[in-house]
């Protein structure tokens, strides 16, 4: 009897998760291409080892990231549990072949049995202590999903009592297959064998019934939950930008007047508009408040969480799901069933878009390597170029990087000022770098124009002086890298920019460059 209503539960449960997550994977998979999202496997495989199994992004908040690592690795070694669950409902004395009766199998299962209990209950710690009811926006877990979160607290606490308990009535049944060494087992079997064999053999049928039970339901619960990240953060891991997201933007557009035409289309408007990799980031999300925490626009009341925006467009994502994924044929053409929503303002309000500074500590603490930065430049890019709507404050700055090569449209005849102050004399380039000059010291605009900025500047040509390495500034010649501008969306601006600045470059013969702008490069 028990083996039927088990496995009446599990197919029932196989059959709802299944079918969720292919409609998951449709979903992702009507994003637009990704490109080299697959080279570097060596780099990849690496980070697998070291994101994945290490947990090392997690193990960077000491605590919680410990605690993590031993649910983590204690639902891996379990997976053994699940095996001999399944094979006791139809052998009540089933064991794994080979290893089934080995001392070590059996503690290992009982020491990850006790050790997620454990990190349970720090979490459950943790989430007491850092309650937004007590903390409100000072908390990571503001804006999450915290009754899902408990509720997953709960159904993992069920799957490991559930487990131990059916284990230890085996124990007094003669039905376990280890000895002492499975501790925790042997110590519950204590406890209820004066209950007798009849009501070991009950407790044993109904618990490991249970456990199944739980497990099954849990599955379809993750689906359908912030906890998929179980299933889908590996897969995200591996196709996250290597060897750091934290290089150049995702996408460079194509921004060549001669190749554009009245269709041509800059950034994401839509929610379509995004990768299909930028779609799996979205599914992807934990909702643990990393990014929120580090985020400096977060932390000085600004109105912009990287969680939250997330999140925001995550739920968008499956409110247009019907959109996405079915359409109709009318006289040989596609008809969408719904209008589709602009983001910018239906989904994310425009004070949200524009308070981020791009630093990208986000990408930084997402322990599954979303890349926030990717998808806020991109509906940037979608407002200013496609819209022509951006922040009033940021009309001045464009119009000087356009009109004097800086953004407080200084000009470039102060650039080379900050040399005055020094008792030793810069060579300026010209035309040519001289043969005698080894390296081209590109100063950038604040390090030229700022006057804090030109102290830092001052000190870095004294040391390349003392250190004898010689070096020539551009002055007047420089002109921005344009970065601002790409940052603010404005990717026709950056692209004419960084032209400029090749050309110039390359009529300098520069071969060797000292930049205090990682921009530049």
């Amino acid at each position: 009897m028990r083996l039927i209503v088990g496995l009446v539960i599990t197919v029932a449960a196989l059959a709802i998760a299944l079918n969720r997550a292919l409609f998951i994977m449709k979903l992702v998979r009507s994003g637009a291409k990704a490109p080299n999202r697959s080279s570097t496997i060596a780099s990849r495989i690496s980070t697998e080892l070291t994101e994945v199994l290490g947990q090392r992004k997690l193990l960077a908040k000491t605590i919680p990231g410990i605690a993590h690592f031993f649910t983590f690795w204690g639902f891996t070694i379990l997976i053994a549990t699940i095996i001999e669950a399944y094979g006791a409902l139809f052998q009540s004395n089933f064991a794994i072949p080979l290893i089934g009766h080995d001392s070590w199998l059996g503690f290992i299962e009982d020491f990850f049995s006790v050790a997620v209990l454990v990190s349970l209950v720090v979490f459950s710690i943790i989430r007491v202590i850092n309650a937004p009811k007590k903390k409100a926006k000072a908390s990571r877990f503001y804006g999450s999903h915290n009754s899902a979160a408990w509720l997953v607290l709960a159904g993992i606490a069920l799957v490991v009592i559930t487990l131990l308990v059916y284990r230890a009535a085996q124990v007094n049944t003669g039905d376990f297959p280890y000895s002492n060494f499975a501790f925790a087992s042997h110590l519950i079997a204590n406890a209820l064998a004066p209950l007798g064999h009849s009501a070991n053999s009950a407790i044993e049928t109904i618990f490991l019934l249970g456990n199944i039970a739980i497990i099954m339901g849990f599955l379809v619960f993750v689906t359908y939950s912030k906890h998929l990240h179980i299933f889908v953060a590996p897969i995200n891991i591996a196709f996250s930008r290597r060897p750091k997201a934290l290089g150049a933007l995702d996408k460079t557009p194509n921004m060549d007047p001669e190749e554009l035409s009245e269709d041509s289309v800059f950034g994401v408007g839509k929610i379509e508009d995004f990768s299909w990799k930028q779609l799996l980031d979205l599914v992807t999300c934990t909702e643990c408040g990393r990014c929120q925490e580090q985020c400096p626009a977060w932390n000085t009341q600004k109105p912009l969480s990287p969680k939250l925006l997330i999140m925001d467009l995550r739920e968008h994502l499956f409110e247009s799901s019907q959109r996405l994924l079915t359409t109709t044929k009318d006289s040989g053409t596609t008809q969408v069933l719904q209008e589709p929503k602009m983001l910018v303002p239906s989904v994310i309000d425009p004070d949200v878009l524009w308070s981020c500074t791009t630093c990208g500590a986000c990408v930084e603490a997402c322990p599954v390597d979303i890349e926030h930065i990717d998808a806020i430049v991109d509906m940037r890019r979608y407002q200013v170029l496609m819209e022509s709507d951006f922040p009033s404050e940021a009309q001045g700055m464009l119009r000087n990087i356009e009109n004097q090569g800086d953004p407080w449209g200084l000009g470039s005849s102060h650039r080379g000022d900050w040399v005055s102050e020094l008792d030793f004399e810069v060579p300026i380039i010209t035309n040519e770098i001289p043969e005698d000059i080894e390296y081209l010291f590109w100063v950038g605009c604040a390090g030229a124009l700022d006057e804090r900025a030109r102290k830092v500047t001052q000190s870095i040509a004294r040391l390349l002086h003392r250190s004898g390495v010689t070096f020539a500034i551009l002055a007047k010649k420089e002109s921005c890298t344009g970065d601002p501008a790409r940052r603010l969306g404005n990717e026709y601006l950056y692209q004419s920019q960084a032209m400029t600045n090749i050309e110039t470059l390359n009529s300098a013969k520069a071969k060797k460059d000292h930049s205090l702008l990682p921009s530049l490069l």
